[in-house]
């Protein structure tokens, strides 16, 4: 299995073009054909073959009308009847930064990789005190953790205490939201009972106001950011090379990433690397911003760092999730009488936000998990602007939990907001129906078959259909990127990014869908990714 293949397909043919039958600029440089091509072209769906000049499509129908056009230095692969598509474009996940501590060898739980087993918090201690057997004096300690000890912040704290000795331990949620400081780290930070917290976030205290070690959402994030800076950015471009690496087998050709724990210097500097062919969209998380350079990046629009990199969009994360109970809901948490969860900002902030969108600069991208805080921001954007004024802008609610109700769903139509990563169990058909655009995300690199499975699943009452999932997987995601017009479908002028498929998923049995993967994956028209399991044929 090669690595970044990404040899340029139509360099080699500049010198031997004119021995073919027809002009240079009439030959497509690659032909894929005998295949059954999915492309996301609602006046011509499905066709047998494509053929692709430069970086671009130029023509998507029958084997013989492409085959027509060959030259004889035209580079043709027999698909063999397999399924190609638009390459996968992820419209929400997070990459960027590596360890900066001795990792712990224990699971997390049902994290994001999988389920699994729940580990108690001395089991948790165990691994922490394996791990500093390892580490060196006063360096630091990481692992993921579930939220059985998330929840119980004094007890897991006064555990690292005793089992890290004096090294500094941080455990994070695997999930993103919450981290875990033993004494020795809040220490090493200078985190004391005086500090305040930031705005989005939150240092959790006692009854007597003491810091219990717990950090919430923006508190958190900082403190990562700055061990993400101590760390360098040399590992985190080692990992991102595995990470596009992974991708590319998926079939993924354009990420949009939205990672809160790394400054934009750090981010630009780990995408930026010449050999990584992946298309990506790096979102500015304002809080991560220098302070030098909020003025000069915020409302500015779009950055383009190379023809493949570019930066685009605001994020602000505005609640937590359901599992560490700060989601902002209009009911109580059924453990916790009383308890709704929190906004993590006030609505005013939230206002001020709303109102440097209305520029139209720069997409505004929100983490709304709750349905009061769904609500809270539908208020507030009705209240700044009429309906016909937010459409265009396409704001966009990062996960969408909140649209529980018909009526929600209608008020986000009008509104033309954009659901980005609907999660497993969302109302797929009724989301679909209400005219709501919706946009792919793994929220944390996984296969993107698995969300097509439960999209797609018959038992499931709110299942779509096999062709409407796909387009969530491409050209929806481009359009949560205002890139419709470029990418996400196999249509003459757009770009070729393309998967070819080891299985034909609107065909195979439901059950193995998810170990579906990529055969060839071609980005603008260069061979990416490409697996032994297809052969590839020079000329005609």
């Amino acid at each position: 299995m090669n690595r970044f293949l990404f040899t340029s397909l139509a360099t080699a043919l500049l010198v031997a073009s004119t021995a073919g039958a027809q002009t240079p600029s009439a030959a497509p440089d690659l032909v894929l054909s005998n295949g059954h091509v999915f492309t996301g072209d609602k006046a011509n769906p499905w066709v047998e073959a494509i053929s692709i000049r430069g970086e671009r499509i130029v023509l998507a129908g029958s084997d013989a009308a492409v085959m027509a056009t060959a030259g004889t230095q035209t580079r043709v692969i027999d698909l063999h009847g397999r399924m190609a598509m638009p390459g996968i474009n992820d419209s929400h996940d997070h990459v960027g930064g590596a360890d900066f501590g001795v990792q712990l060898h224990s699971p997390p739980g049902n994290g994001p990789h999988g389920p699994g087993p729940e580990p108690s918090v001395a089991e948790l201690a165990d691994a922490v005190k394996a791990a500093a057997l390892t580490a060196p004096e006063g360096g630091w300690i990481e692992g993921e953790v579930g939220e059985a000890i998330i929840r119980h912040p004094r007890e897991t704290r006064q555990a690292l205490d005793e089992a890290a000795g004096y090294q500094p331990v941080i455990v994070s949620s695997w999930w993103g939201h919450g981290a875990i400081l033993n004494s020795r780290g809040l220490a090493k930070l200078k985190l004391t009972d005086a500090v305040k917290d930031p705005e989005g976030g939150h240092f959790d205290r006692d009854a007597a106001g003491h810091l219990t070690g717990l950090l919430e959402e923006e508190a958190a994030n900082e403190v990562k950011r700055g061990l993400a800076d101590e760390a360098g950015v040399e590992p985190s471009v080692k990992a991102f090379h595995g990470y596009a690496q992974r991708r590319l087998e998926q079939g993924v050709t354009t990420v949009q990433i939205m990672a809160t724990n790394q400054r934009l210097s750090y981010l630009e500097k780990t995408f930026a690397q010449p050999d990584d062919p992946l298309r990506i969209r790096i979102m500015r998380f304002p809080m991560a911003l220098e302070d030098a350079r909020v003025g000069e990046k915020l409302g500015t629009g779009e950055e383009v760092l190379n023809p493949r990199v570019r930066v685009a969009g605001v994020k602000y994360v505005l609640d937590g999730t359901p599992i560490e109970e700060l989601a902002y809901q209009t009911k109580d948490y059924a453990d916790k009488p009383g308890w709704r969860g929190r906004p993590d900002y006030s609505v005013a902030f939230i206002a001020r936000q709303l109102k440097l969108a209305l520029n139209g600069k720069d997409q505004l991208m929100l983490h709304i998990v709750g349905d009061a805080m769904t609500d809270e921001v539908m208020d507030e954007m009705e209240k700044l602007a009429p309906a016909e004024t937010w459409r265009p802008l396409r704001v966009r609610f990062e996960h969408g939990d909140g649209f529980t109700t018909p009526e929600r769903m209608a008020r986000a139509h009008k509104l033309g907001i954009v659901i980005a990563q609907p999660r497993p169990g969302r109302p797929w058909k009724a989301l679909e129906t209400a005219g709501i655009p919706l946009a792919y995300g793994s929220d944390g690199g996984m296969s993107p078959w698995l969300m097509f499975s439960v999209m797609t699943d018959a038992k499931n009452p709110q299942a779509i259909s096999t062709d409407d999932a796909l387009a969530i997987l491409t050209s929806g995601s481009a359009f949560a990127e205002f890139q419709e017009t470029k990418k996400g479908r196999l249509a003459p002028g757009m770009l070729a990014d393309v998967a070819v498929l080891s299985q034909d998923v609107t065909t195979h049995p439901q059950a193995p869908v998810p170990a579906t993967h990529s055969v060839l994956t071609i980005i603008g028209g260069s061979v990416a990714f490409r697996s032994a399991e297809l052969g590839m044929q020079q000329g005609r």
